[in-house]
This record gives structure tokens, sequence and C-alpha cells, in this order.
């Protein structure tokens, strides 16, 4: 019934998790999510128990398929911050405001000027917000559980610090999205 993707680095905190092989650190919260989801019947309280199983950092975007309903959600960090931007008939959202830019096929000069799309917003963190037919609102909060100090320090050695992952790698024009009637 979801449809999850998501940003960022999730450590798994619940002893039964280490028994399983599933190495897609996605996996465990949309399984968090889901499972609070059979037991308390609604999204945004399932999404609130969810995060304290996990720890990390993170943007998160679940689609519930039969509301047609986004839920977008996330903590503060440096590297995932998720935007919004709504117009010309869509909405856009990513991790980054580069992201964006990219999914509206500008030329690359704008990517250098951010002052040419000023509409572009960070959503807060530890908020829940919800995208239903075009429209953002905010529907909740939520408080993640405290990263482990030893996880960050994991994370760092084995693949280097946390804001590298900040800087585009990969630039171009994107993907241009027309809105068909």
């Amino acid at each position: 019934d979801f449809v999850f993707a998501h940003n960022g680095v999730l450590y798994y905190t619940d002893e039964f998790e280490n028994e399983w092989t599933i190495e897609t650190d996605s996996f465990w919260m949309l399984y968090w999510i889901q499972k609070e989801y059979e037991r308390l019947g609604d999204v945004i309280e399932a999404i609130r128990a969810g995060v304290s199983h996990v720890s990390g950092v993170y943007a998160c975007w679940l689609h519930k398929r039969a509301e047609k309903t986004t839920y977008l959600f996330r903590i503060k960090n440096p590297i995932m911050e998720t935007h919004y931007w709504r117009g010309e008939g869509m909405a856009v959202f990513g991790s980054d405001w580069l992201s964006i830019v990219d999914s509206f096929g500008v030329p690359s000069l704008a990517r250098r000027f951010r002052f040419f799309i000023p509409d572009i917003k960070p959503l807060r963190p530890r908020t829940i917000y919800k995208l239903r037919r075009g429209m953002l609102e905010e529907d909740g909060t939520f408080e993640p559980r405290s990263q482990r100090l030893i996880d960050r320090m994991d994370f760092e050695r084995r693949q280097g610090h946390l804001h590298r992952y900040h800087v585009p790698i990969v630039s171009g024009r994107g993907l241009k999205i027309e809105h068909t009637g």
C-alpha cells in the first residue's frame, strides 16, 4: 500500500534486525512505518511511531496509493534538506535545491545563481507534510530517535564526512516535466 524513498543513512537499532540479511537501509524505515500503520491505522501516527525504531539522517517520501497522498518528512541535518516548489500545475520536491532546479530543465546558468528561482523553500525538520492534489500542508510533527555517536563515526570511517554528500557530483539539465491536462 506504500511506496517509499529516502535520502540519507539509516542505522538499525532494534535487535532482531541484525539477524536478517537485508542490506538496504530504506527497507527498515518502510518496514517500521508499515508495521505501525497495521497497528495504528493512521499514516501520520505510523510515521511518528515508525521513526522511533531507527536512527540516522534522512529525508523521506512516503506515498500511500489508496489516498493518492505523499508524505514528506526529514530530520535536521546539513544534507537532507528537502525543498518544495509549486507552480505551473506541478509540485516538485527533492533533497537539495539543485535537484529541483534540474527538474525544471532550466539552462545550466540558473544552477549558479540561486536568486533566479526564489520560490524554492526548504521544509522544516521534524515536520510531517502531506502533498495531495498539488497542495502541500503541514500535518504534524515527530521526534526522531537520536543518532548514536558510534553510528555516525562508523559512517564517516567507511564513507567520509556527511557534508561531502551535499556537493553535487552529477550535473546537467535534468528531466523536463510537462503537465498534461
